[in-house]
């Protein structure tokens, strides 16, 4: 929607002498937009915010931006037992560490850790995944899967023949 300021300009713009360039244009406009009374600047304002209004009233759903911001969210995807173990190890590293320091140790941790160990972070992983199928089951299987039909073989071509 266009601004007060915009709105003004547009009226005020064939007032202006001819043979103006663009920047001597704007530098009057300007200085005449803020010398203009309060009562005329309403009356801009308020055609501002009509058009506003009737922009929002036309397109209520067009107000997210974005890609895809009007579709339906994407479900969180389950973390894996290494995520879960490095949000519960992180808490234990030494304080001060950069990102890829911490990314480091966590790592070579996850490597050394125990069969045991290593099998609660799994069974965490996996009940986390289960959560999340049975919150969203509409969601498609995307791939080659048990799902998806065979494609129709294509005629031989003529030139072949």
């Amino acid at each position: 929607a266009p601004s007060a300021y915009i709105l003004y300009c547009n009226e005020a713009r064939s007032k202006l002498p001819k043979g103006l360039k663009v920047p001597e244009q704007a530098k009057m406009l300007g200085a005449q937009w803020k010398a203009l009374d309060e009562k005329e600047r309403v009356k801009f304002e308020k055609m501002a915010g009509e058009a506003k209004a009737a922009i929002a009233d036309a397109a209520p759903e067009t107000k997210a931006k974005g890609k895809g911001a009007n579709s339906e969210p994407k479900p969180k995807r389950a973390p894996s037992a290494y995520i879960l173990y490095c949000n519960e190890a992180r808490s234990k590293l030494p304080k001060g560490l950069k990102v890829p320091e911490q990314a480091k140790m966590l790592g070579a941790q996850w490597k050394a850790l125990d069969e045991k160990e290593r099998v609660k972070f799994e069974k965490m992983a996996g009940e986390a995944k289960a959560a999340i199928a049975d919150a969203a089951p509409e969601t498609k299987a995307k791939g080659k899967g048990a799902n998806s039909e065979p494609k129709p073989k294509r005629a031989p071509s003529a030139y072949i023949l």
